[in-house]
């Protein structure tokens, strides 16, 4: 009989092979193209940053993959951060790394698959995966680090500012509002855990260093000052909340509500079978990442474009409360919810496959 660790290696090692599958029949759009010319040189790089975009860690990471040989190289490559993500959304929990289940890991991983608005654009297009994979796997490792931080876990601190600084010059959004979860960790650890006090105050200025490089860029200002904007910049303050919260986001956030269904239904049974769940832990796995994830959907009223892709990190975040609950649940009500998931992903093999496979990402 295979024994709970094999079946956790098990799990990633399927997770990481569907992965790769998605990334071997996506073949290169035209930004890929774009970007592999770009290539590695800093001067271009600099040039990029100050005419166009300050995502210069996003950048680095798309140029450097599209620097491989073929695309089936690209591939391998493209497809760890997917398992990077499912992991350390189910870490964020975890006291050891023992007590992870395999079919939280698989049904986290379908959530991130069905639930996701732009799955083409977010995950498997290489360009589009440095902007949004490859960044949220930055940004939940930089919220690892703090949840491990209040858990007593100390890491290194070189590692941490380094996570730190990356995971702050992502993207726009993720920024903003994991910058306002940071700033009250310190405000909590300087009135409850003083210990903490210092890491988290580095850490936080830190990630403030790599906000700027990424939202002050000479770049940003220069595309926002293009005519095609002319209409946005003469808008109101409310006319842009209005816009953005009665139009823009019930046309592109129906995908990631479902995963706010899920935590409901989750929750909903945890309370139901009488499972405990301590006012920190229901703060912290559930409450804060919900937020949060709120959070980077809403600040994108100040962006004058809002593609589906952009909810990639608020799908992310919600994984967390995801994965916590079907951990805590009777694991005869998680098996029935791995087969349901399991049936609902394979019906959509096809039509993911259709769309990867002709670039209508």
């Amino acid at each position: 009989m295979i024994n709970k660790k094999d079946r956790v290696i098990l799990s990633i090692f399927c997770i990481y092979l569907v992965a790769l599958a998605c990334n071997l029949v996506t073949p290169l759009i035209s930004d890929d193209f774009t970007y592999q010319k770009l290539g590695l040189n800093l001067s271009v790089k600099f040039h990029h940053y100050m005419g166009w975009s300050g995502r210069v860690v996003a950048d680095f990471i798309s140029s450097a993959i599209l620097q491989a040989p073929d695309r089936t190289l690209m591939s391998f490559i493209n497809a760890l951060p997917v398992v990077g993500i499912i992991w350390m959304a189910c870490m964020t929990y975890k006291d050891h790394v023992n007590s992870i289940n395999a079919s939280s890991l698989l049904i986290t991983f379908i959530s991130y698959m069905i639930f996701n608005p732009s799955i083409g654009q977010t995950t498997f297009w290489i360009v589009g995966a440095a902007n949004y994979l490859w960044t949220s796997m930055l940004c939940l490792s930089y919220m690892l680090l703090f949840y491990r931080m209040f858990d007593g876990k100390n890491d290194n601190i070189i590692i941490a500012l380094i996570v730190s600084i990356l995971a702050g010059c992502t993207n726009e959004s993720s920024s903003a509002t994991i910058l306002g979860f940071s700033v009250l960790s310190v405000i909590y650890t300087w009135l409850k855990e003083r210990n903490n006090f210092k890491r988290s105050l580095s850490m936080t200025l830190m990630f403030c260093v790599g906000s700027a490089i990424l939202i002050l860029a000479p770049g940003n200002q220069a595309r926002m000052a293009a005519p095609d904007f002319s209409s946005w910049r003469e808008m109101s303050f409310i006319g842009h909340l209005k816009l953005h919260l009665f139009e823009r986001l019930p046309d592109t956030s129906l995908p990631i509500s479902y995963s706010f269904v899920l935590v409901l239904v989750l929750a909903a049974i945890a309370l139901i079978t009488k499972v405990k769940i301590s006012r920190i832990e229901y703060a912290k796995y559930i409450a804060i990442p919900l937020l949060m994830s709120l959070g980077m959907a809403f600040i994108m009223f100040m962006s004058p474009y809002f593609p589906p892709r952009s909810l990639n990190m608020s799908l992310v975040v919600t994984l967390i409360p995801i994965g916590y609950l079907l951990n805590i649940i009777d694991y005869r009500i998680r098996l029935l919810a791995l087969a349901i998931f399991l049936f609902l992903f394979i019906s959509s093999i096809p039509d993911i496959y259709i769309h990867l496979s002709k670039g209508l990402i």
